[in-house]
């Protein structure tokens, strides 16, 4: 890779089975982690573009009663409300991106990378606090909850808005104006930005008018999935609804051609349901920098971004009908029966659309003497051979592309056996990737876990393959050369892989408890906080000991009764640490629970009511605010005494 000047980012392209040759021999056999290497390439006309596209329109689907290939259930970050999952560091949102924590930085969200500015609800400056309140309803008459028996139900319908709340003074709540206007924020020193769907509006806090200054339109065909900012320029990552070209993301700027749009400089065609655009935004100005698009699949898009890498990850598949037919052909099924055999081999010579060749594959088995048995034997042929070759044939690409001031540009591409959870799955530290996979998530046999370290051109150096067999990923954690992944399908196991060595990274230590952790919080050097459900499905947070990697310890635990989950399962910016008083701020249900971390134990120092649906927690010096769907709520920070309440439903 050439050497570059400034500061590199990198997005990174991730689909499980990019197409990655392998022999249908059903072998049993421990399959190898072959790597995918290549560059990336732009189409030469617009029948290249749909001649691809047909293609890897072959590569989905199989026939109905059959297996179909895994898919992991994750949820990107990118709508209009929370992002998902757990953290990657302690650091607080701050233009200058210390790590240190200041009473200024606990205003702000919990993000996953020092100095990488994260969009969240609540965005808070010197003066004012920003609180995008997202419209909803409430319950009016009667209180089901203290008429258990009541049978009809009135709502109020909340607008919502753009509330500016000036900063609490001994108390003090005072919202000084609201717009119509919601969605994500982002904010620098002078600038706050709004998102949605549909526009991108910069506003200029310096004169304490919001005076809008700039706007983006979104094309209506166009989602966000997320953004990312580091100094004065966010990094936006969009996807169209359809896989076609030209494409228009911004409405005000050129379209882009068919020939502009990138893929992946190999001889086959990975399944691509969308195209992807990233774009670097000046949010001075609201200028776009640069824009680079390509092509993908729209299933479960995470980002992660650090401050020299940015990743956009997205699940393929490669199994198709073709594969299904080499599958039952090399086995035996049909050994006695050449007719069937001759037919089927017949078939796969055709050229056919998958779906006709997925019916006429129907219709050869149904004209079989058995077909229902003959059905369970291929499902069980298939299923032989997924195990068998699963991280030959389940793959995340990762294709890494740079830019320096808001340029961007292509670079690597490398691939990994699974698919990442999310973005907190993702970690870069000293110009290595490290990476953390559940391979065949849907099947409760076949299902493990991995992790990767890969180097700056995306090869692999090291893994730890085989966690958790039937089990998949429900949070990671990357500290120094630890990596912390948990586990889940009927317990919880936390595991710790020892990362000091790239090349023989090595799982040193597991724990087992009942329930699940969806977020880890790391408090100090040796401790974690987890927080996730207890296995009767209320809220629960742990307080691990690793100071001995090889022996994980639970310190304490504390189930939330009658919580029924966290907030914190939706959003890693739902969380609040206040280390100088050692406590953790958990929204849950209409309360927010304060629990005490000190001495290795964990206590629940109180719960404050909060309005419907607590949503944020921001700490300003000796004054927590609370923010919910329905009102602010001001406390004491050491008392915890309600000192006002704001309702915001009109």
């Amino acid at each position: 890779m050439k050497t570059k000047t400034g500061m590199l980012i990198a997005l990174v392209i991730v689909g499980i089975g990019f197409s990655v040759p392998v022999v249908l021999d059903g072998s049993s056999e421990a399959q190898t982690t072959s790597e995918f290497t290549g560059e990336f390439e732009t189409f030469d006309s617009k029948d290249g573009f749909e001649t691809y596209l047909a293609r890897a329109d072959s590569r989905r689907g199989l026939p109905t009663g059959f297996s179909s290939t895994p898919s992991i259930s994750v949820t990107s970050d990118a709508a209009l409300a929370d992002a998902t999952g757990g953290a990657q560091q302690p650091a607080q949102d701050t233009t200058g991106g210390s790590r240190t924590g200041t009473a200024f930085e606990t205003r702000q969200t919990n993000i996953q990378e020092s100095g990488v500015g994260e969009p969240d609800l609540v965005k808070v400056t010197d003066e004012y606090t920003y609180y995008s309140q997202a419209p909803t309803s409430i319950r009016i008459e009667p209180q089901l909850r203290e008429n258990p028996n009541a049978t009809s139900r009135e709502w109020k319908s909340i607008a919502g808005g753009l509330h500016t709340i000036q900063n609490p003074n001994r108390g003090q709540l005072n919202v000084t104006n609201t717009e119509s206007r919601t969605g994500q924020l982002l904010r620098t020193d002078t600038r706050l930005v709004v998102y949605n769907e549909s526009l991108v509006t910069g506003y200029d806090t310096t004169d304490n008018e919001n005076t809008q200054l700039w706007e983006l339109p979104l094309n209506e065909s166009t989602s966000v999935v997320t953004t990312r900012r580091i100094g004065d320029i966010a990094y936006f990552v969009v996807r169209e609804r359809t896989a076609r070209c030209p494409v228009q993301p911004i409405e005000t700027r050129d379209a882009v051609e068919c020939t502009d749009i990138y893929r992946p400089s190999i001889s086959e065609s990975t399944n691509s349901e969308t195209v992807y655009t990233a774009f670097a935004v000046d949010l001075t100005d609201g200028t776009v920098e640069d824009e680079l698009t390509f092509l993908g699949s729209d299933a479960q898009t995470a980002v992660y971004m650090s401050a020299e890498s940015l990743y956009v990850s997205y699940e393929t598949s490669s199994f198709d009908i073709d594969d299904v037919i080499s599958v039952v052909l090399d086995s035996d099924e049909f050994a006695s029966d050449s007719a069937t055999a001759a037919e089927l081999e017949q078939l796969s010579e055709y050229d056919l659309s998958p779906q006709a060749k997925r019916v006429e594959f129907e219709n050869i088995i149904d004209r079989v003497e058995n077909p229902q048995k003959a059905q369970q034997n291929i499902s069980a042929d298939v299923d032989s051979y997924l195990a068998a070759n699963k991280r030959d044939l389940f793959r995340s690409q990762i294709v890494k592309i740079s830019t320096s001031d808001g340029e961007l540009s292509q670079s690597a591409m490398g691939s990994v056996p699974g698919v990442p959870l999310n973005q907190f799955s993702f970690d870069e530290t000293d110009g290595e990737l490290r990476l953390a996979t559940t391979v065949m998530e849907t099947d409760r046999e076949q299902s493990e876990n991995d992790l990767y370290v890969l180097n700056d051109e995306l090869e692999i150096q090291g893994s730890v393959q085989g966690m958790a067999d039937g089990q998949r990923v429900y949070a990671v954690r990357f500290i120094d050369d630890r990596g912390y992944v948990i586990t889940y399908r009927q317990v919880d196991p936390l595991h710790v892989i020892d990362l000091s060595d790239s090349n023989t990274p090595e799982e040193v230590g597991t724990l087992r408890l009942p329930g699940f952790s969806e977020y880890l919080h790391p408090i100090g050097d040796d401790q974690l906080l987890g927080v996730g459900e207890s296995q009767d499905g209320n809220g629960k947070v742990v307080l691990f000991d690793v100071q001995d990697a090889s022996t994980p310890q639970v310190a304490d635990s504390l189930v939330l009764a009658n919580t029924y989950s966290t907030a914190v399962s939706d959003s890693h910016h739902a969380f609040m640490n206040d280390a100088v008083h050692q406590n953790a701020y958990i929204p849950a249900g209409d309360s927010m629970y304060i629990l005490n971390y000190g001495e290795r134990t964990l206590t629940q120092e109180e719960i404050v009511p909060a309005g419907q649906s607590a949503k944020r927690t921001r700490l300003y010096n000796d004054q927590v605010v609370v923010f919910s769907e329905t009102q602010l709520t001001a406390f004491n920070r050491t008392s915890y005494a309600v000192e006002n309440r704001v309702s915001l439903t009109g």
